[in-house]
């Protein structure tokens, strides 16, 4: 099974984390791990070959320094995830599926039932992400699509190559000028909204499902067409994947003080420093304010404001 992770020299530490529970967990499969590096000094490159050979693993693919072909900025993340939109030239063409895989994951359990599922025409197979109908409407996406996290993210790679995705991801770039609402999160999703199949959020569990009660993530996030609380319930108590995706209502693992959930299954193979962070305004109201009011005020920020101030910043710099 190919395995692809994209990092940069300061998350190595962390992508650590994912790759010793890949091994431990997934062994039968035989990953092969490929990672776009983007700047990982040599010695940090023989810390992770090291701990592929400490668990008995093929020694990992390093694609070096890839040149994106179009200009591109992000409001969120590191430019070294933008390499994840060019896999079908990045890799080889004996890679015919891949799984992608964030750094920040732990791996808990067998990946067996994802990749055997069958595509079904899809392109992608993933979890869906909490985006609501604002979002999906800069993106040019239909409000009843859902929009998937790309952080667990299982590619028909023959059939991205086929259907020439890559054109298409460059032309959405080209579009909004290289400024992407959701950085290549959005791109991901204009691009392959209507060839993605939605999986059981077990194999992408995200820290706002743990963050928040159901009643208040729907009235903070307001997706449509989520998954029901009793699905969202079965991925929380069983995950496969367990994705620490940043949330404000918490600390994230590597976080000094951190009590977010599965803290600990992070630390059990966590070797590196752990930074401090003050908290934010944010996450003082969240903790000193009832979610039942919160979450709503919040929530209109994110579906009502940030949407229609992204638009505005488009619109105004476009002139």
């Amino acid at each position: 099974m190919n395995i692809v992770y994209a990092t940069s020299d300061n998350f190595v530490d962390i992508l650590a984390v994912s790759l010793a529970s890949l091994y431990e967990t997934n062994a039968h499969l035989k990953p092969r791990v490929w990672i776009l590096s983007y700047g990982v000094t040599q010695a940090n490159k023989v810390k992770l070959d090291q701990l592929a050979s400490q668990y008995g693993q093929a020694p990992i693919e390093w694609l070096e320094d890839m040149t994106l072909p179009a200009e591109l900025q992000s409001d969120r993340g590191s430019l070294s995830q933008f390499g994840r939109l060019f896999l079908g030239t990045i890799l080889p063409e004996s890679v015919h599926q891949v799984l992608h895989l964030d750094g920040d994951t732990v791996i808990k359990g067998p990946l067996d039932q994802l990749v055997e599922t069958p595509f079904d025409g899809a392109i992608v197979m993933g979890v869906s992400d909490t985006f609501n109908k604002q979002y999906k409407q800069v993106l040019g996406i239909p409000a009843d699509r859902p929009m998937f996290n790309p952080g667990v993210l299982w590619i028909d790679l023959d059939a991205w190559r086929q259907d020439k995705i890559e054109d298409k991801f460059i032309a959405i770039i080209q579009k909004f000028q290289g400024k992407i609402l959701q950085a290549d999160l959005g791109i991901l999703n204009a691009a392959l909204y209507d060839r993605y199949k939605q999986v059981h959020p077990r194999f992408n569990a995200m820290t706002i499902f743990y963050d928040f009660d159901y009643r208040s993530m729907l009235a903070f996030k307001q997706p449509v067409n989520y998954y029901s609380e009793a699905i969202l319930e079965e991925a929380k108590a069983q995950p496969v994947v367990r994705h620490f995706t940043t949330c404000f209502a918490s600390k994230r693992p590597w976080v000094e003080g951190s009590q977010v959930a599965g803290v600990e299954d992070f630390k059990r193979y966590y070797q590196g420093a752990y930074i401090q962070q003050e908290e934010g305004l944010m996450t003082r109201l969240n903790r000193k304010l009832p979610q039942g009011l919160f979450a709503p005020v919040l929530g209109f920020i994110q579906s009502q404001v940030r949407p229609r101030l992204y638009r505005y910043l488009k619109n105004k710099g476009a002139r």
